[in-house]
């Protein structure tokens, strides 16, 4: 078979450990199968959750898969609690949070395809944990966030799974998901609510332990996910948590998601690990039975190999450790694929020789193969034939255990580099007012116009180079951009408190200085393809500022009511009939006094400009 390689001529099917990261940062996110909520109300949403050790300071972590939106955590905080027994624990002490000194954190957009994440992080809050006053050995942490009102908010959880019997869990893996209307992140009291949820935007935390944390990611389909008594758990958290020792603990990023096929969850597995949460190991399997659902072909067994060696070549060019599962086996009744079957054994047989290249790989699917019927080997230790189940899940524990064992021996020796973005984020919100929250591009996309407010250069806790860039587009309102505190704002060769994007325009700030932003800026176009209309009305947009009027009679047109100062119309009429132009809304036109329209006749021509007040006929 060809072997695929890299820009250097290496196979990408072999594997060298460059260098361990492991350290004190360590990841725990609860689930990856993303879904909607109807939060037209806004609410506050909370998440108590265990974590495998003790820390001085976290970050909470939030989960997109909205390509069009950013979304605002409005307001977060953290507390801490000894005792499970009052998982709100509103009369305690709670920290506030927020992203660059402002309070608010929007969602980064998620990447370009359907069902992938991306997963924004707060500023890291300053709060340490205690010691457990009840039966519990794991630290107790506590999240808020007073999320922006919307009637597709994007969470964790799709709706259907249930997820409340993790809140009872007495084995150091309890969290429950909780959420109420109104703001209680920023006044804790006010939030009573003690029904536990199956839903939440908060996905999970990063923290910065007192020891070091290996931290093992999982990705996958429902299978990585976990089915059995406790939905989320399935075989790798329990071989997590058995690795953790007094020396070493483990935590555990769950990215499965139910349904997902491997062309997707590959490209997940991808963006996690170029992202502010890349883990130190990441375990997933060879393949899905979500690719192959009646028969299994050449070309499945090709695409699967190709995307095995994605995922490993990006685990080698970010430091991650990647431990493959073969593919386990599924039963006629629901996957009948018959003699094709043999395929999947040939391919698992293929995947377990890499072994040899130092790659970690550990045999699932030998431990749940049962007899043959009609060529196609039988899952054992599973309900529905395609999962394993908790006698299944506990089969294929220790498995797992090894392979994540052997990776953490070699992500022992070093400490974790910073943050790993490969590229830049992204944001996009109608929100008229907001404080950008991050460096990144920010896109306005309001009718109206906006004003919306810088960071402060320094001062505020920052992860991230602050090179901010703000694109209006075309079909938005002006957005003013004003500074925080007393920064200076350079911009047209002085220094002021505040610019404005127009409408296609794009302004990027870089910070210069300890208290000032230079602005580097891109006009939006004056004149570009004209707009020809012939019909009895119109009213004028933003598509065109030069219109051009073909008809045979008279016509009535009507100028725009949200508008902006500087925003420009050129009229021509070269039809048959006059051009009546109105005003919009309560908007007055200037010509040598104040009107509410104009005639252009034939063979003429109106130019406008709208100067803050009027438009002005030129």
């Amino acid at each position: 078979m060809p072997y695929m390689k890299d820009s250097t001529g290496k196979r990408l099917d072999s594997f060298e450990v460059a260098e361990g990261n492991p350290s004190n940062i360590a990841t725990r996110i609860i689930g990856g199968r993303m879904g909607t909520i109807d939060a037209s109300t806004a609410k506050t949403f909370q998440l108590s959750l265990e974590v495998a050790d003790h820390f001085d300071a976290v970050r909470i972590i939030f989960a997109s898969t909205d390509r069009t939106n950013s979304h605002a955590m409005l307001a977060t905080a953290a507390s801490v609690v000894g005792a499970s027994a009052d998982l709100n624990n509103s009369a305690g002490t709670w920290v506030a949070g927020g992203r660059q000194g402002s309070t608010q954190v929007y969602s980064e957009l998620a990447p370009s395809a359907a069902d992938r994440i991306a997963y924004t992080l707060s500023d890291w809050i300053a709060i340490s944990s205690v010691a457990r006053t009840d039966a519990g050995t794991k630290p107790l942490l506590i999240v808020r966030a007073y999320m922006n009102a919307s009637a597709t908010l994007p969470v964790y959880g799709n709706g259907t799974d249930d997820f409340t019997n993790w809140a009872t869990r007495t084995d150091g893996r309890l969290h429950a998901m909780r959420y109420q209307d109104g703001d209680h992140a920023t006044t804790a009291t006010g939030f009573t609510s003690t029904t536990n949820r199956s839903q939440s935007p908060i996905v999970g935390v990063q923290y910065l332990a007192r020891g070091k944390v290996i931290t093992v990611a999982g990705v996958g389909d429902s299978i990585t996910e976990g089915q059995g008594t406790y939905l989320g758990q399935g075989f790798i958290l329990p071989a997590v948590d058995a690795l953790s020792d007094t020396d070493v603990k483990y935590e555990y990023m769950n990215c499965g998601w139910s349904g997902q096929a491997m062309s997707t969850f590959a490209e997940r597995a991808i963006d996690i690990m170029e992202s502010e949460i890349r883990p130190d190991v990441i375990v997933f399997p060879a393949g899905s039975p979500n690719d192959t659902p009646t028969t299994i072909t050449a070309a499945d067994i090709t695409a699967a190999r190709a995307r095995r060696a994605r995922i490993t070549a990006a685990a080698k060019r970010n430091g991650v450790v990647p431990v493959i599962w073969t593919v386990l086996p599924t039963n006629t009744a629901v996957r009948p694929y018959g003699a094709t079957d043999s395929l999947r054994v040939a391919y698992n047989a293929e995947v377990l020789a890499q072994a040899n290249r130092n790659l970690i790989v550990v045999d699932t699917a030998t431990a749940v193969s049962g007899a043959t019927s009609g060529g196609q080997v039988q899952m054992t230790g599973t309900t529905d034939g395609i999962h394993p189940n908790d006698a299944g899940n506990t089969t294929l524990k220790p498995i797992v255990q090894a392979g994540i064992k052997e990776a953490g021996r070699r992500q022992e020796s070093a400490g974790k580099s910073g943050d790993n973005r490969s590229s830049v984020p992204v944001f996009a919100t109608t929100e008229t007012a907001l404080q950008i929250s991050k460096a990144g591009v920010w896109v306005y996309r309001a009718g109206g116009s906006g004003i919306w407010t810088l960071p402060p250069v320094s001062g505020g806790t920052r992860q991230d180079s602050q090179v901010i860039v703000v694109k209006v587009r075309e079909s938005a309102g002006a957005v003013q951009i004003v500074r925080s505190g007393s920064d200076a704002i350079n911009h047209a060769g002085a220094a002021g408190s505040s610019v404005t994007a127009r409408p296609g325009q794009t302004l990027t700030f870089i910070p210069s200085g300890p208290a000032s932003w230079d602005v580097l800026g891109t006009h939006a176009m004056e004149i570009t393809i004209p707009k020809r209309d012939g019909g009895a009305t119109l009213t004028l947009d933003r598509s065109a500022p030069l219109v051009v009027y073909t008809g045979a009679g008279a016509t009535t047109w009507t100028l725009p009511s949200s508008r902006y100062s500087g925003q420009k119309y050129v009229v021509k009429n070269c039809g048959g009939g006059d051009i009546t132009l109105n005003r919009g809304g309560s908007d007055t036109i200037y010509t040598t006094a104040q009107v509410t329209s104009i005639t252009i006749v034939p063979g003429g021509s109106a130019e406008l400009i709208h100067d803050g007040t009027n438009w002005v006929v030129l």
